[in-house]
């Protein structure tokens, strides 16, 4: 059976398949927008889901780690924000998309790690049924168009 960790798990791989494509392009000194922009819808579902339907029940036996978390999420929003503004441009630049993206792999990589490790595996513990069926079903339907995540800077 798949539990709602292990398919949080398997999306964190299909959104550094995305990174990966728009890395080389970047290094090649283009910019490859689709894999970048579906990498950051998709980061943001993934936050919506994890948000909404597996921190608030984590957070009532230990609220700590569920903070953490979602202080990461915030500074790695404002990182997609930065991506997603300059991909708007005309002429992006490779080298400060590179920059902006070194940033966000790093931070990234690291919440991903624990995530996996962590986070997920007692999630799928301590709420089992009751946390697979509603992440299931959220992870195939869209998140609200004007969901933020909670940490994210607040944009005026």
């Amino acid at each position: 059976m798949t539990t709602a960790g292990k398919r949080m798990a398997h999306a964190h791989h299909a959104i550094d398949t995305q990174f990966a494509a728009f890395a080389r392009a970047a290094r090649s000194d283009r910019i490859a927008k689709f894999p970048l922009e579906e990498a950051i819808r998709r980061l943001r579902h993934h936050f919506w889901v994890e948000e909404v339907f597996i921190f608030p029940p984590l957070a009532h036996s230990n609220p700590g780690p569920v903070l953490v978390m979602l202080r990461e999420h915030g500074v790695i929003w404002d990182l997609l924000d930065e991506l997603d503004q300059l991909l708007q441009t005309d002429d992006p630049d490779p080298t400060m998309a590179l920059t902006i993206f070194g940033a966000l792999r790093q931070h990234f990589d690291a919440h991903n790690e624990t995530e996996d490790a962590v986070l997920y595996p007692v999630a799928d513990e301590l709420l089992g049924n009751q946390l697979s069926e509603p992440v299931l079903n959220a992870l195939a339907t869209e998140m609200p168009t004007d969901w933020r995540c909670q940490m994210a800077s607040v944009k005026i």
